[in-house]
């Protein structure tokens, strides 16, 4: 999980209340078929993390998760197996990056939108196949400067910035609104205790616009 200090953000977004507040908050038994753990190899060492479903084969995760990784890569799904994995996304940028598995199979989330207030559940997959939920609330829409996975350049990413207590091994992690929708990923963790930031929506689907999901692609070099 990366840290990240104070970020420079562009503000004039209009914080408004969540429209779904009165849904429920997912649980494990929801997402169970729509996340996975990512595990592979890169520079001799294991590599970990989350990953959501968004369509018949394809998931979602952080380049950090998996950047570096070689053959071997693997989704570990809840109560369904390991199937192998292939990289046919993958942006240090934005720090997003596609897995294609055809034998993964369940739910795919769809991808929504967010506003400040809003609230749901942070769906991390742990080493042990068990679904933890973490709660989250929406602090504010951003625009995130700063470096890319390997802490080089001047980039800029939408995100949101979440209050939600998160430690290690979250990365990759999808946020599910009350919706049941994917409105974000998280990539990085405050070092203020208690708030964290997720790649938002609408950059995943500008990532996605991008990528030819039956094109297998590097994965970039070890961090």
């Amino acid at each position: 999980m990366r840290r990240y200090g104070l970020l420079n953000v562009m503000t004039g977004i209009a914080l408004v209340a969540a429209g779904c507040s009165s849904n429920s908050p997912p649980t494990a038994e929801d997402v169970a078929s729509s996340v996975a753990r990512v595990s592979g190899i890169a520079c001799n060492r294991t590599v970990e993390g989350s990953a959501a479903l968004i369509a018949d084969g394809l998931y979602i995760t952080n380049a950090h998760v998996i950047a570096g990784s070689g053959a071997g890569l693997q989704l570990r799904l809840p109560n369904a197996g390991n199937v192998a994995a292939t990289v046919v996304g993958f942006d240090p940028n934005r720090d997003l990056a596609l897995l294609a598995a055809p034998g993964g199979t369940g739910n795919p989330l769809a991808i929504g939108s967010s506003e400040a207030g809003d609230k749901g559940a942070i769906a991390s997959v742990t080493t042990d196949l068990d679904i933890e939920l973490i709660e989250y609330e929406v602090l504010r829409r951003i625009l995130a400067t700063g470096d890319d996975i390997y802490g080089e350049g001047d980039v800029a990413r939408q995100a949101l910035e979440i209050e939600a207590d998160i430690g290690s091994g979250v990365s990759g992690a999808p946020l599910i609104s009350r919706a049941g929708e994917l409105v974000g990923v998280v990539f990085a963790e405050s070092r203020t205790r208690g708030s964290s930031y997720a790649v938002y929506s609408a950059e995943i689907e500008s990532f996605l616009a991008e990528v030819d999901p039956t094109t297998t692609v590097a994965s970039g070099r070890c961090k």
